[in-house]
């Protein structure tokens, strides 16, 4: 990675410009540039190589979090480096891995709108991990303080930045996400997100494992909330029936959400919640529990896709990241099939679960590799089902072995020992 990175700025700082005569040259020859602090770099094909070079060699590097920060924000380092190179005539390799590491460890309070999981009965936060559920009013002057001259409102209809009698202001509904983030600052959406897709699967695994009051929870089959945005109980569509000369018209619904309440919090934490919520939101590699931060994310994504087709690929998403070998080249619909029948059925069931996971698999197959676009919805209920039922299993099994004993298990399972034993 430091070779690169070196070659890199070498060659940045010697094509560099800064003088006028230069500049004006530059300009006029038309040929695309990066400019940081008053240095010019014109972007040649050997410029794009080196650059290209530099992000390979970053991404391959172990131990770095490579979601905590964009390729355009490398690319800005970079050149930003390459601007102190040019001017300081000192290399600036060392600089510049001190200041990515430090770059993708920002700490960050990410606070967002909360339209998924609903506080009840006078409950003013509930954290899922990472994740915090809080009412605005409860966060407002602790944070007020972070940010310069603006004020925190609580407004249901309008969020975001204002302006208030010529001051500004920052709007949030009701109820508010607050995620701990460390990651740079484009990264925070993107990552925020995941972790309360994540909160959103969790949650819900655990109602049903606590069999607690649902209230307006999504059952199999039904749309999530989206987690940051309010989702309209209003549809706008005009649906027109020519030959019988009618029409139909929208109508309101109130949208699904997942609701907190006294009896949530009691059964939750009467169960292994708050643990379990630790070690998937910490996972380390190569263990099961990091397979399942993976998969819950997964399953969110899923639940709140309105296109069949999108919801069915992205539960088997689902299911292969957490029940795909590592390094496996063996045939994996009928890996996935076996596991899933293994952990879900008993022995005599097993070859009936498994040809009904393979019937799905062909539905996959004809999405990804034909752009066919037809999913019933009671296959896609069926799916839900079994990556649901699948975690819940695992959870409750398999949550602190490593990978490999978890896949050594499960396959000797397979060939008719009992498994979760």
């Amino acid at each position: 990675m430091y070779q690169s990175i070196k070659e890199y700025f070498d060659y940045a700082s010697n094509i560099a410009v800064s003088d006028t005569l230069a500049i004006k040259k530059l300009l006029d020859s038309k040929i695309p540039y990066n400019m940081v602090n008053g240095i010019f770099f014109p972007i040649d094909d050997k410029y794009k190589e080196l650059q290209l070079s530099c992000l390979k060699a970053i991404y391959k590097k172990d131990g770095y979090n490579h979601s905590a920060i964009s390729e355009d924000e490398i690319k800005q380092l970079l050149r930003t480096m390459a601007a102190k190179q040019y001017i300081d005539e000192q290399d600036q390799t060392n600089g510049f891995i001190k200041e990515l590491e430090s770059f993708m460890t920002t700490e960050v309070i990410y606070i967002v709108p909360n339209y998924a999981l609903i506080l009840t009965d006078g409950i003013t936060s509930f954290q899922i991990g990472l994740v915090k559920c809080v009412m605005t009013e409860s966060i407002k002057s602790d944070y007020e303080k972070n940010v310069r001259n603006i004020n925190i409102l609580i407004n249901e209809n309008k969020v975001g930045h204002q302006v208030i009698n010529s001051q500004p202001a920052f709007a949030l509904p009701a109820q508010c996400f607050c995620i701990n983030l460390k990651c740079s600052p484009k990264r925070a959406n993107n990552m925020a997100q995941w972790y309360v897709d994540i909160a959103i699967s969790l949650f819900r695994l655990y109602a049903f494992k606590c069999k607690t009051d649902y209230g307006h929870f999504p059952r199999i089959g039904e749309l999530d909330p989206l987690a940051f945005e309010a989702r309209n109980g209003n549809d706008s569509a005009l649906t027109i029936f020519p030959t019988e000369k009618k029409s139909s018209y929208g109508t309101y619904s109130s949208y699904l959400v997942y609701e907190i309440n006294q009896e949530t919090i009691k059964q939750f934490f009467a169960s292994n919640f708050k643990e379990v919520c630790s070690k998937i939101f910490l996972a380390k590699s190569d263990f099961v529990c990091e397979r399942l931060q993976r998969t819950l994310g997964w399953m969110t994504k899923a639940r709140s896709s309105h296109d069949l087709s999108m919801r069915f690929l992205f539960f088997f998403t689902a299911l292969e990241a957490l029940l795909t070998p590592q390094g496996t080249n063996t045939q994996i619909t009928d890996t996935i099939a076996r596991n899933v029948a293994t952990i879900i059925a008993d022995i005599d069931t097993r070859f009936t679960i498994y040809n009904k996971v393979k019937g799905l698999y062909d539905v996959r197959s004809r999405l990804v590799h034909s752009g066919s676009r037809e999913v019933a919805e009671s296959d896609c209920d069926q799916l839900q089902y079994y990556t649901e039922l699948v975690c819940l299993e695992i959870i409750n099994s398999s949550i602190d072995k490593d990978i490999k004993t978890f896949h050594t298990e499960l396959k000797e399972a397979g060939f008719g020992r009992k498994w979760g034993s």
